[in-house]
Formats: C-alpha cells, sequence, structure tokens
C-alpha cells in the first residue's frame, strides 16, 4: 500500500487523534498562531507536473509526517510520565531522542534535496530561504505533518 493510499474501514489504526489527544490539541492551538513559510497545498503545486519534484515532496511529507508523529509521541510520553526520572525511563528517553534526532536530520536532508531539484527545475524555491535553521525546519516539518494527517483525517470522515 502507497503512503497516500487509504486503508479499509476494518483494518484502520487509531487516528493520531486518539493517539496523541494532548499533542493534537496543542499543536492545533500553536500552528494556528504561527504561519507556515510555505503550506503543504503551495509546495505540492510549485511539484506538479514534475514526476522527480512529485516524487521528493512526497518523500518530504513522508518524512515530516514520520518526524510530527515522532514529536508528538514524546510529548505525550512526557505528559503521560514527566521528566524521566528513573535509570530506565531516562534511557528509554535517549533512545527515542536518538531516534527523533535521526529523523529529524533526515528531514532536512529532504527539504534540502526538494529546494536544490525546484531551482535546478526553474521553479521558485525562495520558501528555502526563510528557514534559517534546524528549528525552522523542524517546525515546519511538524507544521507540514500534522497538517497532511489532519487533512487525511477530514478526508476520511468526508467519505
Amino acid at each position: 500500500m502507497s503512503f497516500n493510499e487509504k486503508m479499509p474501514a476494518s483494518e484502520k489504526a487509531p487516528t493520531l487523534r486518539e493517539q496523541y489527544p494532548h499533542a493534537i490539541q496543542s499543536a492545533e492551538t500553536h500552528l494556528k498562531e504561527l504561519l507556515p513559510v510555505i503550506s503543504e497545498q503551495a509546495l505540492r503545486a510549485l511539484c506538479k507536473g514534475d514526476p522527480t519534484l512529485e516524487q521528493l515532496f512526497n518523500e518530504l511529507i513522508k518524512y515530516s509526517c514520520r518526524y510530527a508523529a515522532d514529536v508528538m509521541r514524546m510529548q505525550e510520553a512526557l505528559i503521560a510520565t514527566g521528566t524521566p526520572d528513573s535509570v530506565a525511563s531516562a534511557e528509554e528517553f535517549a533512545q527515542a531522542d536518538a531516534s527523533r534526532t535521526r529523523l529529524h536530520n533526515t528531514t532536512i536532508d529532504q527539504f534540502n534535496i526538494l529546494s536544490r531539484a525546484l531551482a535546478r527545475a526553474g521553479r521558485d524555491n525562495e520558501w528555502r530561504r526563510e528557514l534559517h535553521g534546524r528549528a525552522d525546519m523542524g517546525l515546519l516539518a511538524v507544521q507540514l505533518g500534522i497538517a497532511h494527517f489532519l487533512q487525511m483525517e477530514n478526508d476520511d470522515v468526508a467519505h
């Protein structure tokens, strides 16, 4: 099953809202206050019609979704358990944080790869100049990932 295909209703996993209620509520509140450098729809439009760019866009969205889910999973774990105070939980937290960092690095690579490909194709990549570091790219990845998740949930409800 490809990334954008829908699962049959009988096989559906819990929604993101069901899995991470605190993180989604926080994201909806805070992300509405922050305008993303570029929306998923605008980025998709820049890639439209070029199979290579469309593939790179899909990869960026896939990694953004994975990164957003990792961030929300860690946020929910911290809400549920508080600051890790035992050796085991501190070790688990450190492992999860290392995994999140690797995923963050991969997501940043995807932003850079797509930006360079857009430039080579003669398409606008000015949005990339607005991202001034790892934190900006991480925030945009979370914004893109959550927006994508919520759109998929809305699409499921509409059908």
